[in-house]
């Protein structure tokens, strides 16, 4: 944490521009957004200071405002829905369908909203390239063909995302870093797709036709996820500090390029 070195009138909350508020009271307590959400009425809450986005605020004289970038600070969209089908997924349901399902249905607004959207933009792509982004980013993907193939699997998960919208999962529509679509990252995304070379070819064709056929901001937590599944996943230090400037470029939460640090090669 920063050393405070100003003020705000005498509420007690000391900080720099930007930094996390720290409450005089309390030690080791920040100001913080209750759930790390971005939605209007969301509370403020006084927790422990943790550096999340959801504890870095703006100080415009006398004014406080976030900082938050994204509406969570972990993987998000498709690229979640894709880490459900593990080794025991058919423990949280008897399809496929109804492991989203379940998923959705423990999940707020603003989760499905952003699995609606990727999902949606999917559709751009054909459905051999489609199937080929399922099986490569999901340890246990069951076998799309009885689903009746990956682009009806993909309508799928948008019908169930629509599903759980009709049902009161309220979800205001994205604003800010969460409505950018990550084009000025375009040729930044294509180059580490390109870099990783320990994913087959075909899988790193399916995601140069996401990144420009979809959003590079896809594409790119696509290919994170991609790596997590690769067997024969390695990075070295500067291919990871290259993700990582990409992840900061299109404000991603902390644990997001996170999530692939296990795999950068040690000396």
């Amino acid at each position: 944490m920063p050393s405070p070195t100003g003020s705000i009138g005498r509420v007690g909350w000391v900080g720099t521009s930007p930094t996390v508020i720290e409450v005089h009271a309390a030690q080791g307590k920040c100001l913080d957004v209750q759930g790390g959400e971005d939605q209007n009425g969301t509370p403020v809450q006084v927790y422990t200071c943790n550096g999340s986005p959801a504890q870095q605020w703006e100080l415009r004289g006398s004014k406080v405002e976030g900082r938050m970038s994204r509406f969570t600070d972990f993987d998000f969209g498709v690229p979640r829905v894709m880490g459900l089908f593990h080794q025991d997924w058919s423990h949280d349901g008897g399809s496929a369908a109804e492991v989203v399902a379940k998923y959705f249905a423990a999940s707020g607004g603003k989760e499905v909203l952003a699995v609606h959207r990727d999902a949606r933009v999917l559709g751009n792509l054909p459905s051999p390239a489609l199937e080929v982004l399922w099986y490569a980013g999901t340890q246990y993907m069951p076998d799309l063909q009885p689903l009746g193939g990956a682009a009806e699997w993909t309508r799928t998960v948008v019908e169930l995302c629509e599903a759980r919208l009709s049902t009161g999962a309220e979800a205001d529509p994205f604003t800010g870093a969460d409505a950018e679509d990550g084009a000025a990252c375009l040729d930044a995304v294509l180059a580490e797709i390109d870099a990783a070379r320990f994913l087959d070819p075909e899988v790193r064709a399916a995601l140069t036709d996401c990144a420009r056929r979809c959003t590079p901001d896809l594409a790119f937590r696509v290919l994170l996820r991609t790596m997590r599944c690769a067997p024969d996943a390695s990075l070295s230090p500067d291919q990871y500090q290259r993700l990582e400037a990409v992840g900061s470029a299109l404000q991603y939460g902390e644990f997001v390029v996170d999530s692939v640090k296990y795999l950068v090669e040690r000396p």
